[in-house]
């Protein structure tokens, strides 16, 4: 294991970034100038890299003079091999020490006030907080996806109310309820939800733009997210029937999505 710390402070910042990642080096540097420009700086960013043999390395450990303003003054930089992306986000959620932690993937890029929005919609009481996030298509395009507050009042939801890069959540909740399930190849992040749905938590909403990513990694796999998602409502309770409605209808919605962009792409 390769770790880099850039100061040994046991502050306790207020949010954790996490990316994880392996052989980006054609996206990473967006992603860590994203999170350097926050004009919010009491965070700690930690990358958990799955042994790149590229220059992701080099382009993470190139920034660490960087992030000395930093409230936290500290980039945390973990190199070694791992069983999947969920193992290695668990890995960095064990490892955070922010009050409040957020997965920023290595293709992700945060707007230079996400964590300022987040802090000023934090309280002793608030969980959770979910925004907007700016979607990129593979030719592209963008489209704005709102946080969905409604869904939260489904005991089982077709879908996360924000994309995980516009998901804060308290660090202590996500390590009581496990983490993420490995199992799952695409949607652990979608399982975790579920689990956390049940606690009845209290969530913050905003309509501002917190992240964005370009669509075209794992979860663009549309049959296959569909299957994983019916199998995650199954492991949290869901009945059979619910669950594959549930797996039909979105598989139905992604297909049509698909065929739009590609029919009004000109």
């Amino acid at each position: 294991m390769d770790s880099l710390l850039h100061s040994d402070t046991q502050q306790r910042p207020l949010f954790s970034i996490v990316t994880v990642c392996r052989n980006a080096e054609t996206t990473i540097r967006r992603t860590i100038q994203s999170v350097l420009a926050q004009t919010f700086s009491d965070y700690e960013y930690l990358v958990i890299d799955g042994a790149s043999t590229d220059l992701t390395g080099e382009h993470v450990q190139n920034s660490r003079p960087d992030f000395a303003g930093t409230t936290s003054g500290v980039l945390r930089y973990i190199s070694e091999p791992d069983a999947g992306i969920y193992d290695a986000m668990n890995k960095g959620l064990a490892l955070a020490r922010g009050d409040y932690l957020v997965f920023l993937n290595a293709d992700d890029w945060l707007e230079a006030d996400a964590l300022q929005v987040v802090a000023d919609l934090l309280s002793p009481a608030v969980d959770c907080v979910a925004g907007a996030t700016r979607i990129f298509a593979p030719d592209g395009s963008a489209h704005i996806q709102l946080p969905r507050e409604e869904l939260l009042q489904r005991p089982f939801p077709p879908a996360m109310p924000a994309t995980h890069q516009s998901w804060f959540a308290r660090t202590e909740l996500l390590r009581e309820l496990g983490g993420f399930d490995s199992s799952f190849a695409i949607a652990a992040d979608y399982e975790l939800f579920l689990r956390l749905q049940k606690r009845n938590r209290l969530w913050a909403f905003t309509p501002r733009v917190l992240a964005n990513f370009s669509l075209g990694g794992a979860s663009y796999a549309v049959l296959a997210t569909a299957a994983e998602y019916r199998r995650a409502k199954r492991v949290n309770g869901d009945s059979l029937l619910h669950a594959w409605m549930v797996y039909f209808r979105n598989s139905a919605a992604a297909c049509a999505r698909r065929i739009v962009a590609t029919t009004t792409k000109r």
